[in-house]
């Protein structure tokens, strides 16, 4: 099966880690879900969210399944964006085309073929604040921001002329009115609401982070790194088991994923 990309999302993290083992973090688990999926989400109201190639279920955290989309037919989903829980937003990078759900994941209208939109070529899509959405255009090397019409409404002009190298973004994210764009040659490259280039951090070769208020939260060698955007420090935790795929922190949730089986864990107290 062809390698997906892993999608991101925005979570809730109040509180420092500062744990250097699993033992000593206070997380229960709370359920264990056996099903194969190819990519793993989950949203501010703690459901988490399964993909198989082009079907969709939503689950709540004890396991309980509670809706199911396999009928949108436009191939395998490349990213999604749960950030805005009640109209999420899946991107199909190989029909360029992106489809927005309810919170029932019923489809919204009919999908949207970008091209339609003078979007030819996207490799990158999210939400953003006030119903407007990004997307990069490897046509033009170009971050766009459209509203919910799909009217552009900023830009950024050459982003590999102004960062000084190629780039090829996987995926990207909005939070608190700054875009991060997912480059893994480089790092994750930083924009404002208005498309200028900030600044790049130099965490290479992701398949998916999250960002809160603080942190960059993100797996690697099978533990949850968070790298603090304030200190520029990086605490490490080990976590319970192994080959995981996705680990995803929301409020006093974690969510682990091997693509066989998710577990839920709650902090305690």
């Amino acid at each position: 099966m062809k390698h997906l990309i892993f999608a991101i999302l925005i979570v809730s993290f109040g509180t420092a880690w500062g744990q250097s083992n699993w033992e000593e973090t206070g997380y229960e688990l709370l359920s264990t879900t056996e099903k194969n999926h190819d990519l793993m989400w989950a949203d501010n109201l703690q459901n988490f969210y399964l993909i198989r190639d082009s079907g969709l279920e939503m689950y709540q955290p004890g396991g309980k399944m509670l809706f199911k989309n396999s009928q949108m037919n436009l191939g395998n989903i490349t990213t999604a964006d749960f950030n805005f829980s009640l109209k999420p937003m899946l991107f199909f990078r190989e029909l360029n085309s992106i489809v927005i759900l309810d919170n029932t994941l019923s489809m919204q209208g009919n999908p949207t073929k970008l091209s339609n939109q003078h979007l030819n070529w996207v490799t990158a899509a999210c939400k953003s604040i006030d119903n407007h959405y990004w997307f990069f255009d490897m046509q033009n090397f170009e971050l766009v921001r459209t509203d919910m019409s799909f009217r552009r409404v900023r830009s950024s002009g050459n982003v590999s002329q102004l960062v000084g190298f190629d780039i090829n973004p996987t995926f990207m994210v909005e939070h608190n009115n700054w875009l991060y764009v997912n480059n893994p040659e480089t790092g994750i490259l930083v924009f404002d609401i208005f498309g200028t280039y900030f600044k790049q951090i130099p965490i290479a070769g992701l398949d998916y982070f999250q960002v809160t208020d603080q942190f960059i939260l993100y797996l690697r060698d099978g533990k949850l790194r968070q790298y603090n955007l304030r200190t520029f420090q990086e605490a490490v935790i080990d976590l319970p088991h192994p080959n995981l795929k996705n680990a995803l922190v929301v409020k006093n949730m974690l969510f682990l994923s091997d693509g066989k089986q998710v577990w839920v864990y709650r902090r305690r107290g």
